[in-house]
């Protein structure tokens, strides 16, 4: 399991994840690991302490600030990426991850559903049961993750930089007439 996100309490809700991944782990005997991959920030210590105390905390690892150049390796080696934030602006994290064809599972949260659509599952972020929930499903139901994959994927493929540019010129044209 995999989650790029400066570390940040509690916007970035690392606490819950790490609770989450507990519950997964006792539910499912799972060797599964999670890896956090961000620069401290805000909070960070408070992050560290919650891996530290947990059962688990032999599985779960913090990468530091990854350069962007090399998070695709990271995302496909993932079995799943988790986006606990309590907000985000956009979701880049999930584009990313749905670019590179690994399913996720997302908070309800912020501009998420808007750009991830239909290709997650989703939880309340509020709850680390819900996400522990969400992490079982999609790494035990073959059809949902292979759903959510394939929709990823589709999904991803709405956003570009070249769109962006279109619809901005558009934008402007429109406000100015020119």
């Amino acid at each position: 399991m995999f989650y790029a996100s400066r570390l940040d309490h509690p916007l970035k809700n690392h606490v819950r994840l790490i609770e989450a991944f507990g519950i997964f782990k006792e539910k499912t005997k799972y060797p599964h690991r999670l890896v956090l991959a961000g620069a401290d920030s805000r909070g960070a210590d408070k992050i560290h302490e919650a891996a530290e105390t947990s059962s688990y905390r032999n599985d779960i690892f913090f990468t530091g600030h990854i350069p962007s150049a090399s998070l695709p390796e990271l995302y496909s080696g993932a079995d799943l990426v988790a986006i606990p934030s309590m907000y985000e602006g956009f979701g880049m994290g999930a584009l990313e991850a749905m670019a590179s064809g690994v399913p996720v599972i997302c908070a309800r949260a912020g501009s998420l559903p808007e750009t991830v659509g239909h290709a997650a599952l989703y939880f309340d972020p509020g709850y680390s049961e819900e996400l522990a929930e969400r992490m079982v499903t999609m790494l035990t139901n073959r059809d949902i993750n292979r759903e959510c994959r394939a929709l990823g994927l589709e999904q991803a493929r709405n956003f570009s930089w070249d769109r962006c540019a279109e619809s901005t010129f558009r934008i402007i044209h429109d406000i100015t007439g020119k």
